[in-house]
């Protein structure tokens, strides 16, 4: 009787400290951690944990935000976690030991999946890993757990001023929906299937059905468009200031063209093909052939060789159009003189090739180029600039519909572009996804369709709007087109992940057509491909900086206060700064810290006491051979000391709280 008594003495401890400082946190065994969602924030607490005063606030959290669907909480066992090898399935930095009888509060952050790759889907899953929380966040927990989860919440679990200030940006953001005629209206307004001459010369179609595949210079009968009302972007003349800039544009992630706005730049005077022949003519660039005007197309897979090609199963069925390939130009590479050259004989004659340098670095190919060309004044300092490229052609290239991740701002220096855009509320109609990859081979001045690639493009439709087949893409019937032509001077402020499909016509004179962009980090991102993945905002990677002094609007309303702030430092308050004094703020009721001093002694005196004659009794029943009770009492025994060390452990917890409130402890067991 009187060792049952001993037993059940530490279990009454041990739950009514487990009561106390996990409230109502459902535990959580490893096995089935690992087959919860990777689209969520967890934030884990071990038991018995080392801190019981951040485990207490865990446990209020855990109750304010019941009705958060992005975070869930918790506990794992110490045991259960070391025994199944926690360390294998969560990353943790440091793993955790033996070296102690408690453990850490945790996030583990939501995983973000990698869409970049298909291989990966059939991968299994990545390590989870897992963010300790520093022993004095204390008041700053929230904002800890903000920054790890990516949320913007209250210790009530409601938004908080960046939160709503962020939701009210995404009410805002802009789109053409119900503006302007879709795809099929136009399709049908026409009465044609062919919208590339609408498209890029203002006409309708009206020929025979053999007319409908021409290029641009056909003498198919044609009429002219004058009952079409297709959507322009936004024209100004004059350039907005920092202010502007960002509440009209960058935060609505809204097109704009700056008319005349880049005229003054020295490449306007300098850029000649005599410049570029004597400055440049002797570098190595990488140039794009194609035997069409069309860059980057979509085509059936059919067209090509595809014998000496295999694509796993589970690569294959991942993929939504199988039968389509996105076609890459062959790339050469060439003296920058040859590139030159062969634009002028491509201009003067009717060769079926055509050459491009595209996506090229300035800063890499063209030292000292870059200092003809500037930052728009009311971005420099304030947007971090990713790349800078220069686009030459003989003019006659169409670039096919896709996006970039990058906020771009699209110089015109020679001839003219006009970009048919898709707001990203309507990748879902573009049919956003992976498509297999071919690239032309070009052979003794001969195009070739026999190199299918392993690799898939990501950013890219196979919605072809010039073209568009409606049975098989039966959503881009309501895609809503928006035209943005630029002429030289002009530059054009185009949004991340804006799907624009770009003809580039030539300049009057040189008969080339030369741009520059300017690609910063993005305000507004988005995973893909994804059809219907929404905007993220993303407070520790925003690159945004408001210059020395600035202020443009109340800081209590403006995410730009936000944005501005560097993050918090890892919590570096003193312990025992507590503004609640020496009051130990995770009971219910406030309990002087003396008082509880005194009560973590003597559970401990009697804690160790039980532990010793427990012990004890065991060793005086082996000694005295009782076999058949020493059975019984050996899995007691085992389980009593479990339960011992995390008892242990919530008194070490309790000791330390009272250090950190500056109270002498005196205990010395």
């Amino acid at each position: 009787m009187s060792i049952m008594i001993w037993l059940i003495v530490p279990f009454c401890i041990s739950c009514s400290f487990s009561g106390i400082v996990f409230g109502h946190i459902p535990t959580l065994s490893l096995r089935d951690f690992s087959v919860l969602s990777h689209r969520i924030c967890y934030v884990i607490i071990f038991d018995p944990p080392c801190d019981i005063s951040l485990s207490k606030l865990v446990a209020n959290l855990s109750q304010a935000w019941k009705h958060v669907q992005s975070i869930q909480f918790y506990r794992f066992t110490l045991d259960d976690f070391m025994q199944n090898g926690g360390n294998g399935i969560i990353d943790i930095d440091p793993p955790l030991r033996f070296v102690k009888n408690c453990g850490p509060a945790i996030v583990i952050p939501k995983m973000v999946k990698d869409r970049t790759c298909l291989m990966h889907s059939i991968h299994k899953d990545e390590k989870r890993s897992a963010t300790i929380v520093p022993k004095n966040a204390g008041e700053n927990f929230v904002e800890f757990i903000n920054n790890i989860c990516g949320t913007f919440l209250t210790e009530n679990g409601d938004l908080n001023a960046t939160g709503k200030r962020i939701e009210a940006l995404k009410k805002n953001l802009h789109n053409v929906e119900n503006k302007t005629v879709t795809l099929h209206q136009l399709n049908r307004r026409c009465a044609s299937p062919d919208l590339k001459y609408f498209f890029y010369s203002g006409i309708c179609r009206t020929g025979e059905e053999n007319c409908y595949k021409d290029n641009l210079s056909s003498e198919c009968a044609t009429q002219e468009n004058t009952f079409v009302p297709l959507e322009r972007c936004e024209e100004t003349d004059k350039l907005p200031n920092k202010q502007q800039f960002i509440s009209e544009y960058l935060f609505r992630s809204k097109p704009v063209i700056f008319r005349k706005a880049v005229h003054h730049w020295h490449a306007f005077r300098k850029w000649t093909w005599d410049f570029f022949m004597q400055s440049y003519g002797d570098v190595n660039v990488h140039v794009k052939l194609s035997p069409t005007v069309e860059f980057e197309g979509v085509e059936s897979k059919t067209l090509w060789n595809s014998a000496n090609l295999t694509i796993p199963a589970a690569i294959q069925q991942a993929l939504d159009n199988a039968d389509l390939v996105t076609v890459r130009p062959a790339g050469v590479e060439m003296k920058f003189k040859d590139f030159l050259n062969l634009m002028n004989e491509t201009t003067n004659t009717t060769n079926k090739l055509f050459a491009y340098l595209e996506y090229t670095s300035m800063r890499s190919y063209f030292a000292g180029l870059e200092n003809d060309v500037n930052e728009m004044p009311f971005v420099k300092n304030m947007l971090n600039l990713n790349h800078l490229n220069i686009w030459m052609s003989d003019g006659n290239t169409l670039g096919k519909l896709h996006f970039d991740e990058y906020d771009n701002f699209l110089c015109q220096i020679r001839g003219k572009k006009q970009l048919i855009l898709f707001d990203p509320h309507q990748s879902y109609r573009l049919y956003e996804g992976h498509i297999l990859e071919a690239m032309f081979t070009y052979r003794n001045g001969t195009f070739h369709r026999d190199k299918l690639l392993k690799s898939t493009s990501m950013t890219m439709s196979p919605v072809d709007i010039t073209l568009p087949d409606f049975e098989k893409f039966p959503l881009a019937k309501n895609a809503v087109p928006l035209n943005c032509t630029i002429s030289e001077g002009d530059v054009l402020f185009l949004p991340s992940f804006w799907w624009h499909e770009v003809q580039s016509y030539p300049s009057e004179v040189e008969h080339q057509n030369i741009a520059v962009n300017f690609w910063y980090e993005p305000f507004w991102k988005k995973e893909f491909p994804c059809r219907f993945c929404m905007w993220i905002y993303e407070k520790p990677k925003l690159k945004i900086k408001l210059p020395p002094g600035a202020s443009f609007v109340d800081e209590e309303q403006s995410v730009l206060h936000s944005v501005s702030l560097s993050l918090p430092k890892r919590f570096l308050g003193k312990p025992g700064s507590s503004r609640r004094g020496h009051t130990i703020f995770y009971s219910e009721r406030s309990i002087s810290a003396f008082m509880m001093n005194k009560l973590i002694v003597a559970l401990k005196i009697a804690v160790w006491c039980v532990f010793v004659i427990n012990n004890l009794m065991v060793v005086w029943m082996l000694s005295n051979d009782c076999n058949e009770k020493f059975a019984d009492l050996s899995n007691f025994t085992k389980i009593f000391n479990v339960e011992m060390r995390k008892t242990d452990a919530y008194l070490n917890a309790l000791t330390r709280i009272l250090e950190n409130l500056n109270v002498s402890s005196e205990i010395c067991i």
